[in-house]
């Protein structure tokens, strides 16, 4: 059959192949049309195939990308894209072309796509993004259109915009302490609580006290839940914490002039220390 096509449909082939490879898909050897009987007379049998093999066998990753780069042939410059999950069967690094290839390209007049990627987070920029919220019945679109300020963050931790709660922590320590915790609330079978993934909750490693207080103001001006989880023995981080509570965040932070060391210290027995 593939011998039997036109010879405009083998040059067409072969012009997909090249726009699939610069879209970011495997190396392809021979690129053909040909009759794909696995599928339905009603899909069509015409297919392409590398080789021998039908594009229907390669991975989901592959086939989708195939999709974008036909579209791309068919329609140049005139075709709105729309992707959803565009993460969906792509490694991270296949995902990063993909991305910076919709970016650059000007073979679509338009792209949007949707994503739970923090890996296609982190290769965006913040005028790129619109954050979907919806809650009672209503949808909210919002632009993250700071890009000097929240472009650090979207590199640092991705992954809180994807939440709906977000913990801050000011170092490593309350970081680790508080995955304990999440660990403790999602093993406790007897609540009647949903793990806390289902509420959306993720805690990230802040950047010092003062430094994981204004990252608090800024997931907080974004419309997320914040709570902020910080030593009480910084002056400055304490007046930063201050207003993240007066703005709706919740702040936790130790009685009097206590880092999370000396207050776990002062807690525990000469045994315990030796622990």
């Amino acid at each position: 059959a593939a011998e039997a096509v036109t010879d405009s449909l083998k040059e067409l082939a072969l012009e997909v192949q090249t726009q699939v490879q610069a879209i970011g898909t495997t190396k392809l050897g021979n690129l053909r049309p040909g009759l794909d009987i696995s599928l339905t007379n009603m899909q069509g049998n015409l297919a392409l195939f590398d080789g021998d093999i039908p594009m229907s066998n390669f991975g989901l990753g592959t086939r989708r990308l195939t999709g974008a780069a036909t579209q791309q042939l068919a329609n140049r410059g005139t075709t709105t894209l729309l992707v959803d999950e565009v993460e969906h069967g792509l490694e991270p690094h296949r995902l990063v072309h993909f991305l910076r290839h919709l970016r650059t390209s000007d073979a679509f007049s338009q792209v949007i796509v949707t994503t739970h990627s923090p890996t296609a987070l982190m290769h965006l920029e913040p005028e790129d993004l619109v954050m979907v919220r919806s809650s009672g019945g209503t949808t909210q679109l919002k632009p993250l259109d700071e890009p000097a300020e929240l472009r650090p963050l979207l590199k640092a931790c991705p992954e809180a915009f994807l939440a709906r709660r977000i913990v801050i922590n000011e170092g490593k320590t309350e970081y680790g302490v508080v995955l304990e915790h999440l660990e403790e609330w999602d093993a406790d079978t007897q609540s009647v609580e949903v793990p806390s993934a289902a509420l959306g909750v993720v805690a990230i490693e802040g950047n010092g006290g003062t430094g994981s207080a204004g990252r608090a103001a800024q997931f907080l001006k974004l419309g997320y839940d914040v709570v902020l989880f910080i030593d009480s023995d910084d002056t400055s981080a304490n007046t930063l914490a201050d207003q993240v509570a007066t703005d709706g965040g919740a702040v936790i932070r130790w009685k009097g002039d206590h880092s999370i060391e000396t207050a776990v210290c002062a807690e525990l027995t000469e045994t315990g220390l030796t622990e």
